[in-house]
């Protein structure tokens, strides 16, 4: 999205209405030509709906594990905290360029990696908060995270339920856990 994309999507959201339009976020689009400043979260705050995070390692290698690449993943997390976004996370991850290989193991870390992402936006008084953070006041410090989690979500052994919709979604099991 830098470039001449991110001046169409900053001009769009000047230009329309913003009871009707939002900013879906996708941290690896706005990081093309980085590392760079997150211009878009300070800018439009007040406008992002939805997020898709995912790392980049360069121009064409993305969506990747954070951690894996080059974003600052604290920045990110403290430009989200700071608008207040409350929405879902989206981890628009894949295998292909990550160091972690195995599916299973990915799925894991993802799963791990969203938990610690949505703590380090919204829950910043908690123990993996701390863990990366021990001076609270402090930004936090960490490589890895990712996965999707949303407020309302209430994690079941064998089934998520979503009180907001009513709507219950099967889980597939992992060998050994979580």
């Amino acid at each position: 999205m830098p470039g001449p994309a991110t001046d169409l999507v900053r001009r769009a959201l000047q230009d329309l209405d913003p009871d009707a339009f939002g900013l879906c976020y996708d941290s690896s689009h706005d990081q093309i030509d980085g590392p760079r400043p997150f211009d878009l979260i300070n800018e439009f705050r007040d406008r992002i709906l939805n997020v898709h995070l995912s790392d980049r390692i360069k121009a064409h290698v993305d969506h990747v594990l954070p951690g894996e690449g080059f974003i600052d993943w604290s920045a990110l997390c403290d430009g989200l905290h700071l608008a207040h976004y409350s929405g879902p996370i989206l981890m628009e991850v894949m295998m292909a360029h990550s160091q972690v290989q195995d599916p299973v193991q990915f799925l894991r870390e993802t799963r791990r990696l969203a938990h610690d992402t949505w703590e380090a936006i919204h829950e910043r008084d908690t123990p993996s908060f701390r863990n990366w953070c021990p001076e609270a006041n402090k930004k936090p410090r960490f490589w890895k995270v990712e996965a999707a989690l949303h407020n309302r979500l209430v994690m079941e052994e064998n089934a998520t339920l979503m009180p907001s919709s009513g709507l219950r979604r099967r889980n597939v099991s992992l060998p050994g856990g979580p």
